[in-house]
């Protein structure tokens, strides 16, 4: 007797989830693109732009894509939709991160140039007690 077929059509598309295919040289900056792709809509909700007529508003895409990674034509498309021609022009062009960072939720947004001198006030919030940390999923520390 055969089993029933398993119903996974509730699952999102298999580029979201699935990233069997991608290759150890791709592994630190796929991450990053994957978890740029994750906090964009928190980011964009967390930036508010000052209208002329003192209504604030929520930040544009051009303010918030300013990272390597979220600069790329590219994204947010899924990482592993990128054909390899796409993801050699993307690895081409950034450098990689260490194996191993912790920083501070605040430092890294300080550096990304997200609030662009935006109010201390956000950046003081951002400063209690969250971590970006951005590990090596390799057993070998080199980037090839």
């Amino acid at each position: 007797m055969k089993k029933a077929a398993v119903d996974l059509s509730w699952l999102p598309a298999p580029d979201e989830w699935d990233f069997r295919s991608v290759t150890e040289v791709e592994c630190r900056v796929a991450c990053h693109w994957e978890y740029s792709r994750d906090i964009q809509l928190l980011v964009q909700a967390a930036i508010v732009i000052p209208s002329g007529n003192g209504v604030a508003k929520l930040a544009r895409d051009d303010v918030i894509r300013r990272d390597v990674i979220t600069k790329s034509a590219f994204f947010p498309r899924a990482w592993t939709s990128l054909s390899a021609p796409e993801k050699a022009s993307v690895l081409g062009t950034i450098t990689p991160p260490p194996a191993l960072q912790v920083r501070t939720l605040r430092e890294f947004v300080s550096r990304t140039n997200w609030f662009g001198g935006s109010k201390a006030e956000l950046m003081e919030r951002l400063s209690q007690g969250a971590y970006v940390i951005r590990p090596n999923f390799s057993a070998r520390l080199g980037w090839k």
